[in-house]
This record gives C-alpha cells, sequence and structure tokens, in this order.
C-alpha cells in the first residue's frame, strides 16, 4: 500500500473545539484561515486513520512573560508540548509545532487532543492545519498534500530551490525559462496546484494527461505566496498526469498540490502520460468527463485558438485577391504605353517633311513669349529636315539656325 500524507485545514468539521477559541487567519496561511486558542480551557480533538500526525501553526510576536503551551495528547498519553520561544521578531507560519512519533506500524485508529495548558488569554498560538500519513483512501480524508520537494514532482533543469517563511513546509520552486516545465504523477480524482506570484505578466500553461492546455495569467488580486494556480475539476478515478509549463520569461512558482483521493472500491484507469502515448487520439478517460470543470474552462481556450486561426486565413485570402487585381491592372497599362510609344515613333518619321516658316531671327520661345504667335514669314519653303536639325519644344518642331540670305536683294 501506499502510504500518503493527508492534509487537514484548522476549520474541518473534523477538528472538534471546546473552550476558548477564536477564528483568524490571513492569505499567507492555508486555505487563508487559522484558529487560535484564548484560555487554559481550550481543547480540540481529532481523530485520525493513520501512522503519525503533525501539527502545524502560525506563532505570533507577543513575547509575553509567560507564554501559552500547548500539550499533544494521543490515545490518552500526552506525547509532547509546544511552548513559544522569547524574543521574536516577526510572526512565523506553517511552523510545525510537534511531530509524533510512530504510533504504529499499519494504518490504526488514533484520537490526537490539543490542550492549552497555561493561564494565558492573549492569543500567540494558531492552530493552521494537521497533517498525518495514511494508507486509507476513506471519505474522512479530504485531500493528499504533495510538497514541491516530493520525489513524485519532476522538473526540468532550470527549475531553482528556494524557501521562504510563507510557502508551506518553507519551501518552493521556480523556473523563469519559457518552455521549462514540472511533471507530477498522482492517483485521486481531481488535483489543485498552489504556488507564489512575483510578477503579474508570468504565463503558464497547464494539461492533464495530454489533454488540451489551459493558459493561466495571475489574478490581480494574487499574492505572494499561497496562490491557488489551477483546479482540474473532477476526473475519473485512477492515475493522471499534470504538467505544467513556463510560456515566457517570467518565474512560474511551484509551492504545492492537493490531490482528492479515489473513492474506496472504485474501478481505477490507467490514464498517464505513459499508458496513452502509443495512440495519436487519447483515451476517453485521460480527459475526464465530458461535462468535467477542465473541459469547460478548456472550451474557451480552444474556441480563441480556432478563431485566430480562420481569421489569419481569411486576411491572406484577401490580401492575395487584392495582389492579383493589382498585377493585372499593371500588366494592362504597360500594354497601352507600349502602344502609344510605338505610334508616337512612327509620327515621328512622318513628320521629317515639313513646310517651315522661314525667319530672318532664330525662334526661341521664352516663358513669357506665347510659342503660337509667329513672326510673318519672308519665304514658304519646302525643305528636308534632317533628323538632328530639330527639337520638340512645348509640342511644336522648331528649326535653327535661320536660312542666309543668298539671293535677296
Amino acid at each position: 500500500m501506499t502510504t500518503h500524507t493527508a492534509v487537514v485545514d484548522d476549520r474541518d468539521p473534523t477538528i472538534a473545539y471546546s473552550g476558548s477559541w477564536g477564528p483568524a487567519g490571513s492569505a499567507v496561511e492555508f486555505k487563508d484561515t487559522t484558529t487560535y486558542s484564548a484560555g487554559p480551557d481550550a481543547s480540540a480533538t481529532f481523530s485520525f486513520v493513520g501512522t503519525s500526525v503533525t501539527v502545524y501553526g502560525t506563532i505570533g510576536i507577543r513575547n509575553l512573560t509567560t507564554q501559552p503551551t500547548w500539550a499533544f495528547v494521543v490515545d490518552g498519553s500526552v506525547l509532547g508540548k509546544f511552548t513559544p520561544t522569547q524574543g521574536m521578531s516577526a510572526n512565523v507560519h506553517h511552523q510545525a509545532l510537534w511531530t509524533s512519533p510512530s504510533l504504529s506500524v499499519n494504518d490504526g485508529l488514533h484520537k490526537l487532543v490539543i490542550k492549552q495548558t497555561t493561564n494565558t488569554t492573549v492569543s500567540v498560538i494558531y492552530l493552521d492545519y494537521i497533517m498525518f500519513n495514511t494508507t486509507t483512501t476513506s471519505a474522512s480524508v479530504a485531500a493528499y498534500f504533495v510538497d514541491d520537494r516530493d520525489s513524485r514532482v519532476r522538473y526540468s533543469p532550470a527549475w531553482q530551490f528556494y524557501g521562504l517563511e510563507g510557502d508551506l513546509h518553507h519551501t518552493s520552486q521556480a523556473s523563469r525559462v519559457q518552455g521549462d516545465s514540472l511533471t507530477l504523477q498522482f492517483e485521486g480524482k481531481s488535483v489543485s496546484f498552489y504556488g507564489g506570484v512575483t510578477s503579474s505578466t508570468v504565463n503558464a500553461s497547464i494539461s492533464i494527461d495530454g489533454g488540451p492546455l489551459e493558459f493561466w495569467v495571475p489574478p490581480v488580486t494574487a499574492g505572494r505566496t499561497n496562490n491557488l494556480i489551477f483546479e482540474s475539476g473532477d476526473l475519473t478515478p485512477g492515475t493522471h498526469e499534470l504538467v505544467v509549463t513556463a510560456t515566457n520569461d517570467q518565474p512560474v512558482w511551484a509551492d504545492y498540490f492537493l490531490i482528492t483521493p479515489n473513492p474506496a472500491g472504485s474501478v481505477l484507469s490507467s490514464s498517464s502520460a505513459g499508458t496513452s502515448s502509443s495512440s495519436a487520439t487519447p483515451a476517453p478517460s485521460s480527459i475526464g468527463p465530458p461535462h468535467s470543470n477542465a473541459h469547460l474552462r478548456s472550451a474557451p481556450v480552444i474556441g480563441r485558438i480556432v478563431g485566430l486561426v480562420v481569421g489569419i486565413g481569411l486576411s491572406l485570402l484577401l490580401g492575395l485577391s487584392l495582389f492579383i487585381c493589382w498585377w493585372r491592372k499593371r500588366r494592362a497599362k504597360k500594354r497601352v504605353q507600349s502602344s502609344g510609344s510605338a505610334q508616337n515613333r512612327s509620327s515621328f518619321h512622318l513628320r521629317r517633311f515639313l513646310f517651315l516658316y522661314q525667319f530672318d531671327t532664330p525662334f526661341h520661345p521664352s516663358p513669357t513669349q506665347n510659342p503660337r504667335k509667329f513672326q510673318t514669314p519672308q519665304r514658304l519653303c519646302l525643305r528636308w529636315i534632317p533628323r538632328m536639325d530639330l527639337i520638340m519644344y512645348s509640342h511644336f518642331w522648331v528649326r535653327f539656325p535661320p536660312r542666309d540670305k543668298r539671293g535677296e536683294g
């Protein structure tokens, strides 16, 4: 049997409080909640099936002369105590207040009682969550906890280890390399992924069993730690694979995962990537029920991708049509211009025989002179005009120099 770490929040109904307790909590704490003791009559009782148990909490910086003390009683025996140290400079979160020794070789039913043993009414110790090791999949287990350092989480090389006070177990990992990924294989019917946010422009893609990608961007309300990044919704009970991939160079943080156990007695399916890789189409169980939350969240993403592809295709088709029309019009215009040039060359040769009026002085039109007003001609003659003797100026043929005056008298 596989041993799992079950996690129970301080507000879980399986924890029974009596005496003086008060609610508290902040975004950095598990499920954003804690519960503090406020008197010597405060006690909390929790029953579980497992082999060992650990109690986690937050410690406030009260630095009282007489600090409160919690006693931990398992199956009627006091097995440990916790008293905050003096001289603290800041609150401490996710602190392991006490861990039991091995209670039994195999799973057994145990009862944990937490008591405040000092006469202090000031809140200093806050219960955040309880973890216990178990192999059971009974309905009493709400979720299994998988830390970022768990061997079941596989990282590509660029991921780096970090440890911040606000992280659960004070550990986390991050990567800022585009294309870097992490992979988690798990048994259960759903999974949730939590991590920190240090950049408002971070992007990541997430998939279950090689199914449709879901793209994640942080909400504006995201905090430095303990953010819900992905929740799969209901999956077919069995073995599944979660893959998270960085899609830009902003850091993607991994802190912990919560897995909903398979129901006891359920028929398990194997829908991991290793099982479905031999087929081009994943098995239906790898995606989950048709109406699962993961499927519904992926549908808008697929619709946006299809719309983008269709839009680009129509734009390319329109651009090609406009280019063909322009090219045909340009060819037709060139043919007309070529035909006109040939006609002008023929007309030039016909104009070489001209009747010209002979002037005593050369005719040089100026910008202020009307070229259509000719001087009174002295003589009309028919003469061969060589090609080089003619120039065209303002659409008129002009000959120069003037004819000599031989024979006049």
